[in-house]
């Protein structure tokens, strides 16, 4: 059977980061060929005829669609996701090629179904689904210090003995792991992000023999994708398409790519961040920080929280660039870009927490500190949740 080609569309790359290649068309496998009895439409020069019969031949998941593409973002990339952006089917012509393609996947539906996969998916070979539970499981760790630190202070009747010391410092030690643990994975995922012609979907030509009109099933399909995130051997194994697993990449791939990429650089930041950070949450164990003096308190424990801090802000707003076509255009449909906001507000709460610390011999500078933890940290619970539900979501489907 002779390879057909010409309906297939091309993707579109979106990013800004400079050194990136420039608008590609991926590698697609060859499509299965299949012949359908029924008519997509009874008259070939009536295209919104023709779209609307074409209904019958999608099922209760699918819908008719046109000018489908594949689209390429970085950020997506290297979670392991492939992207199909879609027109609806309303008015086309009679020569204007018809897809059958996943309902949009920013819906009711959808997103239930999402979240049910949270709970009953457990990708432990995915190294971005590992990241977002680190962080995910992080977060929660440091609401309860929070509540730790900043309870006690609105309702003084609720403290118990050792609150602060024990609960806060084991609570605070435990975080600020996590999230070293969690900045660790980020490096490693940026590390092994190079695959640009992945394609994760699934082609299936249809032709009508009653009208001659051609149309395209479009389906998820991992096979043909050869991200890391889908090899179930684990981490650490090579991929398909012959590029080997990098723990630490060498130095010429740092410079000729990675330097290059703004989604390293968040990830870099985040790295540098946390491991600054951590230096708090160790000074924060029973036994370290009861034998400091003030002075010593302020240098050790409260400018390591702040400038750690300032680089989870910067991440934050990184990641969100990352996902934005230019650097002054938001992106609210974009998960990703909620992902960043979300986290640069908690990197906000911690630095003002970290700022406002020092002072903490005022009793307005101590409360405001504590709630700015406490806010900061349920902000960065709430990035976290939605990095974990994107993890997941391997083939979101967007109507342009």
């Amino acid at each position: 059977m002779a390879r057909n080609t010409s309906f297939l569309p091309s993707a579109k790359a979106y990013d800004w980061s400079p050194g990136l290649p420039a608008p590609y068309t991926c590698s697609i496998p060859s499509p299965r060929l299949l012949t359908t009895e029924k008519p997509l439409s009874t008259h070939e020069s009536d295209g919104p005829k023709a779209a609307v019969e074409a209904h019958t031949l999608a099922s209760a998941n699918e819908q008719v669609a046109h000018d489908v593409h594949f689209a390429w973002r970085s950020r997506d990339n290297r979670k392991g996701r492939h992207l199909l952006q879609y027109k609806p089917a309303v008015e086309v012509d009679s020569t204007s090629p018809l897809y059958i393609v996943p309902k949009k996947t920013a819906s009711v539906t959808a997103t239930l179904k999402g979240i049910k996969c949270m709970l009953t998916c457990f990708r432990y070979w995915d190294i971005s689904y590992l990241v977002a539970i680190t962080f995910f499981i992080a977060s929660a760790t440091w609401i309860l210090n929070s509540f730790c630190l900043w309870l006690p202070l609105e309702v003084p009747q609720s403290t118990f003995p050792k609150e602060l010391l024990v609960g806060g410092g084991v609570s605070a030690f435990v975080g600020a792991t996590l999230f070293q643990l969690g900045s660790v994975l980020l490096m490693i995922e940026a590390f092994n992000a190079e695959r640009v012609g992945c394609f994760g979907w699934q082609i299936e030509k249809l032709v009508s023999k009653q009208s001659g009109r051609d149309m395209v099933r479009i389906s998820p399909n991992l096979q043909h994708c050869v991200h890391h995130h889908n090899d179930k051997s684990g981490i650490g194994k090579g991929s398909g398409d012959g590029q080997e697993w990098q723990w630490i990449p060498s130095w010429h791939t740092i410079r000729s790519h990675c330097l290059k990429e703004i989604g390293f650089l968040a990830s870099f930041a985040m790295f540098c961040g946390t491991t600054i950070f951590w230096i708090s949450g160790f000074v924060a164990l029973p036994g370290v920080i009861n034998h400091m003096s003030q002075s010593t308190l302020n240098g050790v424990y409260w400018v390591p929280q702040i400038i750690g801090s300032i680089g989870f802000t910067i991440s934050g707003f990184l990641y969100m660039l990352e996902t934005q076509p230019n650097w002054y255009t938001s992106s609210p449909h974009v998960l990703g870009w909620h992902v960043g906001l979300w986290n640069g507000r908690g990197g906000i709460g911690f630095v003002l927490c970290g700022a406002l610390g020092p002072a903490s011999g005022n009793a307005g500078a101590q409360y405001q500190s504590a709630l700015a933890n406490f806010w900061g940290g349920w902000a960065f619970s709430v990035g976290s949740t939605l990095q974990w539900y994107e993890s997941l979501d391997k083939h979101p489907v967007e109507e342009q």
